[in-house]
């Protein structure tokens, strides 16, 4: 049997014994009210109650919760919460044997009808008990294996698998940035001597600036016709240029 129905098959025990300890209480104080204090009974029947209705409470939410649970888990909260039980139901166990070891056996003996029904609701109401503080001890070791032997999850690591890879997509998905282009366009100065614009085509404010430098013409015999010169020529004085039929710029405007 593999441990997951191990844990299930103990869930359902415990959750079927704490029901009928439940019930049983519950006919001993309303059924015998009159003989619920008679001995062999609780010694301290408000903590019992409370015991036995919070388990009922707690048990059942284990085992409806059993399977996302088991899927999702190990909890460390199931390991605090199997130790308490296992330590409560202990407990109530030994202050029902409490009377027995100082010399009050745990038998019913009476002759009154009401009196010795309610002894062996008693009596059989403890033997459940022993039956489900058995079972707990169980419950706990699987926790404590599957808490020790399950790599931490969900529920306790910092940084999942999920979430670097879902991080490295969107850094495989950031789209890369390009590297600045120019365009190049032939034109005059004012004073004839030949330039080149370069255009940047960056983004708004990068697209309208542009440097300027001379283009030295030479005539056949390889000898400079126009002089070295640099234009720093304001961006908007750049753009009231006027284009000739072969499209560079031939004149412009100040």
């Amino acid at each position: 049997m593999e441990q997951k129905d191990r844990a299930y098959y103990l869930r359902v025990s415990q959750i079927v014994l704490v029901f009928l300890i439940l019930i049983l209480e519950f006919v001993q104080a309303i059924g015998f009210a009159k003989n619920y204090r008679d001995t062999p009974t609780h010694s301290t029947v408000i903590y019992y109650w409370l015991a036995i209705v919070s388990s009922t409470l707690l048990l059942g939410h284990f085992l409806i919760r059993f399977q996302p649970r088991w899927k999702h888990g190990p909890y460390k909260n199931e390991v605090l919460l199997d130790g308490l039980l296992l330590f409560v139901w202990l407990s109530m166990i030994f202050i029902d044997i409490l009377p027995v070891m100082k010399g009050n056996p745990m038998s019913c003996n009476m002759t009154d009808t009401s009196a010795l029904t309610r002894c062996n609701l008693f009596i059989a109401s403890f033997a459940f008990t022993l039956l489900l503080t058995i079972t707990l001890p169980f419950s706990l070791q699987i926790s404590i294996s599957r808490w020790k032997n399950t790599p931490i999850s969900s529920s306790s690591s910092s940084i999942t698998m999920s979430s670097i890879n879902q991080q490295q997509q969107q850094k495989q998905q950031t789209p890369p940035q390009r590297s600045p282009s120019y365009v190049i366009q032939e034109g005059v100065l004012k004073d004839g001597q030949p330039v080149l614009f370069f255009h940047s085509n960056g983004d708004k404010r990068s697209s309208r600036r542009m440097s300027l430098y001379t283009h030295q013409r030479t005539n056949s015999n390889g000898s400079i016709l126009g002089k070295d010169s640099e234009s720093t020529k304001s961006p908007r004085s750049v753009e009231n240029h006027v284009t000739g039929e072969n499209g560079n710029v031939k004149h412009i405007v100040n």
